[in-house]
């Protein structure tokens, strides 16, 4: 729970930051469209098919409808998360959980928050184990991050393990 020497960043910052990088390198990168399905071949990832573009609410085409693109590439990288369509194909496919322990999960919140200049610490880091969850029979913690320009990221992790169905309501006098 130290924290001290290392770095606090904004992930959409250095997401952008990666991909002018990346780019500048001849990667490309295609923010905005969504992989639909995978291409695999002998076995192998060999790349994406993006969503079709101008679909109506009824799965008619519009008028600007335009089918997805193949996108072939040496590597492919997925970024859907724990729980994507694409994430949970690829996993089920090549066995990916084979012998492995099941995924935990959780639900986290996280807000943004201007401070007042005088109680801003720039780098400062508070994490917690348990609370403000600890009365409530729930496992999780929360998070603390002062960023720069007098901004805060605070936020709340919940295992998704909990048993008090009323959690949501605050069980503790002092909250």
């Amino acid at each position: 729970m130290h924290n001290h020497g290392n770095y606090i960043i904004s992930l959409g910052n250095l997401c952008r930051w990666l991909a002018e990088q990346a780019e500048g390198l001849g990667v490309e990168v295609y923010p905005g469209f969504a992989a639909s399905e995978t291409i695999v071949e002998d076995g192998q990832v060999k790349g994406i098919i993006t969503g079709d573009m101008g679909v109506a609410r009824d799965g008619s085409e519009k008028d600007g409808f335009m089918p997805g693109m193949e996108l072939r590439a040496k590597y492919t990288l997925f970024t859907e998360g724990c729980r994507g369509h694409l994430g949970k194909r690829l996993i089920n496919d090549f066995k990916l959980d084979e012998g492995k322990d099941p995924q935990h999960y959780g639900i986290g919140i996280k807000e943004l928050w201007d401070i007042d200049p005088a109680k801003h610490e720039p780098g400062l880091v508070i994490h917690t184990t348990g609370w403000p969850l600890n009365e409530s029979g729930s496992t999780g913690g929360s998070f603390l991050y002062h960023l720069e320009n007098g901004q805060v990221y605070v936020g709340l992790i919940s295992d998704l393990s909990y048993s008090n169905p009323h959690m949501s309501r605050s069980t503790s006098s002092s909250a």
